[in-house]
Order: structure tokens, then C-alpha cells, then sequence
């Protein structure tokens, strides 16, 4: 029930927030100022500013699944600035607005003998860097969905 800052070196750690049930997915806006955090279970994405400084602030509710399952998964920004949310229970992907206001199922799992669990923007020689790299949790593979868009920019530049 926590979300914890670690140092990546020393392993210490701050506790940003307790207040979210099953914290599970985060990703940053593209300034990099606001933390989403998906819940596994509470049917929400939270969002939390982070001050230049790395101060973290209050915890809000961002954007709501209450119509879904609200098994939310991996999640991560375009360049646009919209939200991409894996759906455990129903094995979709959505698309939520900066605003956190409008949401689109934008890649249906359906009924089948699979999951997808986290996804990826293509990066490097050979991947396509307008679509969506997803692992299927059950099976060995990865599905490619084109959408069109790039992930939002990298914090560090490639190869550091």
C-alpha cells in the first residue's frame, strides 16, 4: 500500500504516499512535475505533484474506472501528454486525456487465453517508435499495436 522513492544506489528509500490501495503502474507526465499512480483495485488513477526539488504533494484522484474492473496495470504518457492504462481484469489498454477526463479503450483482450500486463513504446534499431510493444502474461510473445503516436520524451538522454 505504499509508493516508495528509492535511491538507486545507496537503496534508501521515502515513503511518497500510503494512501493508495494497491499501488500498481506509475509513470510521469511529460514534465516529469506529476506522478500517476494506477490502483489494483480501487478503480483510479491518482496523480501527485512533485516539486522541482522532489518534494511530492497531496494525492489526488486523476481519472476514474469505476466502469471497469479497476485492475489497473502498467501504465504510460505520449508525447501528447495522454495516459495509457493496462486493464487486468479485461485485458484492454485505454487511453485517458491529460485532463484525466475522457477515456478511450483503444486495444480490447477480450475473452481470450491471455492478459496484457504492461506495455512498451519502440525504442532503438528495429522497433517502431509509433507503436505499443505489449508482453502477453500467459503465452511467450509480444503484440505490436500501431497508434500512431511517440512515448513522451525520455528524462535522460539515451545511452546514460
Amino acid at each position: 500500500g505504499r509508493v516508495l522513492r528509492i535511491h538507486s544506489y545507496t537503496g534508501e528509500y521515502t515513503v511518497l504516499t500510503d494512501e493508495i490501495v494497491n499501488p500498481n503502474g506509475i509513470t510521469f507526465n511529460n514534465a516529469y512535475d506529476t506522478l500517476y499512480i494506477g490502483s489494483f483495485g480501487a478503480a483510479a488513477i491518482y496523480s501527485m505533484s512533485i516539486s522541482p526539488d522532489g518534494v511530492p504533494g497531496r494525492v489526488a484522484v486523476w481519472a476514474d474506472f469505476s466502469d471497469t474492473a479497476g485492475l489497473l496495470d502498467g501504465m504510460g504518457v505520449d508525447i501528447c501528454g495522454n495516459v495509457y492504462v493496462c486493464e487486468y481484469g479485461a485485458t484492454d489498454i485505454w487511453r485517458v486525456s491529460p485532463d484525466g477526463k475522457h477515456k478511450k479503450k483503444i486495444i480490447i483482450g477480450g475473452p481470450y487465453d491471455t492478459y496484457l500486463p504492461n506495455f512498451q513504446w519502440g525504442r532503438g534499431p528495429g522497433w517502431d517508435p509509433l507503436s505499443l510493444y505489449i508482453p502477453d502474461g500467459w503465452k511467450i510473445g509480444v503484440w505490436r499495436a500501431q497508434i500512431g503516436v511517440p512515448s513522451k520524451p525520455l528524462a535522460f538522454p539515451p545511452g546514460e
